[in-house]
C-alpha cells in the first residue's frame, strides 16, 4: 500500500544523484511508476513545493555550501549546477539567499538551506475523508477541449472554467441540456509532454452535436469519489487605472488533494487506474463554482 511513498521517495533520490545535470521529469516519473503529470502534481501536493522549484533551491544549497567551504571561482560553481553565466547564476543565488555569491563567501554570511526532502510513511490523521466508491459507472459526456500546461494545472483548470463564465459556453451548455451538470475531464492524452488536455462540457443528450464539440464515452469499473472545495479562489489587484486578476488556489483544495495522495491512496488498497479523471461541478445561478466531485479511476491493488 506505501509503495507510492518509496516510488516516490526513489525519485527523489535521483533527483539528488543528478543534480548536476539536466533533469528529466519523464525519469522521474518512470521511477515513481506513474505518468508525467501525475507524478508533477503529486510532489506539489506532497511537499508542498513544485518540482523545478525544489531542484532549482536544492542546485542553489548546495552551492552556497560550496561557496563557503571551497576555493573554487564562482564561474565554475555557476557553471557546475547548470547556470551558463555568472550574472544568472547571481540573479538566482540573490533571489533564494538575499545576498550574492561573493557576499556568502563570508564567514558571517547567513544562507538559506534547503535541505533534501524524504517522504514519510503518512500518519492517518483523526479526519475523515470522505468519500464513495461508484461501480461500473458509465458517463456519455459532450465535451470542448483545451490544451493546458502541466506545471500549473490547477490554476489553467479554473481558468478555463472562469472563462467558461464569460464567454457564452455554459449557456451554450444549459440551452443545449436544460438538466445540465458541468463535468470536466483529465487526459493525458497531448502532443506536447508538457501540456495535457482538460474538457468541460455536460452529459450528451442526443441532440445535433455543437460545432468545437465531441461526444466521449468515458468508463472505469471502479471510481472513487472525494467531495472538495471549490476550485477557484481569486485576488482583484488594482494597478494604476487598471484592475486584473491574480487566481490562486484555496489551500482547503491543496490540503484536500495532498491527504488524497498521502493518506488515502497509500492505505486505501486502492491505486490509480489508467483513465481519464473526471470532475463534477457544482454551478451555483451566477455561474460560479461552490465546489466539486472528484472522480478518480482506481483498481484494487493485488495481494
Amino acid at each position: 500500500m506505501l509503495q507510492r511513498i518509496e516510488q516516490m521517495n526513489e525519485s527523489i533520490d535521483y533527483i539528488e544523484a543528478h543534480l548536476m545535470e539536466e533533469i528529466k521529469v519523464e525519469q522521474l516519473a518512470k521511477i515513481a511508476a506513474c505518468s508525467v503529470y501525475d507524478y508533477q502534481r503529486m510532489f506539489s501536493f506532497i511537499t508542498g513545493s513544485s518540482l523545478s522549484d525544489y531542484i532549482r533551491r536544492r542546485k542553489l544549497s548546495l552551492a552556497a555550501m560550496e561557496l563557503q567551504h571551497s576555493n573554487d571561482k564562482i564561474i565554475d560553481i555557476s557553471l557546475k549546477y547548470g547556470y551558463q553565466s555568472p550574472d544568472a547564476f547571481a540573479r538566482a543565488f540573490h533571489k533564494l539567499h538575499g545576498m550574492t555569491p561573493t557576499e556568502a563567501r563570508k564567514q558571517s554570511a547567513i544562507l538559506s538551506l534547503y535541505p533534501k526532502i524524504k517522504l514519510s510513511t503518512p500518519s492517518i490523521s483523526n479526519n475523515e475523508i470522505s468519500h464513495r466508491i461508484i461501480l461500473n459507472q458509465r458517463f456519455k459526456l459532450l465535451l470542448k477541449g483545451y490544451e493546458l500546461n502541466r506545471s500549473s494545472a490547477n490554476i489553467e483548470i479554473a481558468k478555463v472554467i472562469e472563462d467558461a463564465r464569460h464567454n457564452g459556453t455554459l449557456e451554450e451548455l444549459q440551452n443545449d441540456n436544460p438538466n445540465w451538470k458541468l463535468y470536466g475531464v483529465i487526459s493525458y492524452l497531448s502532443k506536447n509532454p508538457q501540456c495535457f488536455m482538460y474538457y468541460i462540457g455536460c452529459e450528451y443528450c442526443g441532440k445535433p452535436i455543437l460545432p468545437g464539440y465531441e461526444v466521449v464515452e468515458i468508463y472505469s469499473p471502479i471510481w472513487a469519489v472525494f467531495e472538495m472545495p471549490s476550485l477557484l479562489s481569486y485576488a482583484k489587484e488594482i494597478v494604476g487605472d487598471n484592475s486584473f486578476r491574480t487566481y490562486i488556489i484555496p489551500p482547503e483544495l491543496e490540503k484536500s488533494l495532498a491527504e488524497f495522495y498521502t493518506e488515502w491512496l497509500s492505505t486505501s488498497g486502492y491505486e490509480e487506474a489508467d483513465a481519464p479523471e473526471l470532475q463534477l461541478h457544482h454551478v451555483m445561478p451566477d455561474g460560479r463554482v461552490s465546489r466539486f466531485e472528484y472522480f478518480v479511476p482506481v483498481k484494487k491493488l493485488p495481494y
